[in-house]
């Protein structure tokens, strides 16, 4: 399981394959540039990503093996 410092969690404990978490640390990625304090334009793609919540996001969630509607439910109420 990969536990993000947000209060999310992906997965669960059962084995996944390189690929599936490989796509897991490219949300945590999104996560941490939509909610960090770094590069400005960075976070602002982030959360741009994420408030739309389009074919793109909906397919890393795909590959990350997360509902895409939960995490970006989630997402929503903690973006600046």
């Amino acid at each position: 399981m990969i536990d993000t410092s947000y209060g999310l969690a992906f997965g669960n404990d059962a084995p996944k394959s390189p690929e599936t978490r490989l796509w897991e640390t490219v949300l945590i990625r999104a996560i941490q540039d939509a909610m960090g304090d770094g590069n400005t334009l960075e976070k602002s793609k982030a959360q741009t990503w994420i408030r739309n919540g389009g074919h793109n996001f909906k397919l890393v969630c795909d590959l990350a093996d997360v509902d895409p509607l939960q995490v970006r439910g989630r997402l929503l109420g903690m973006l600046d």
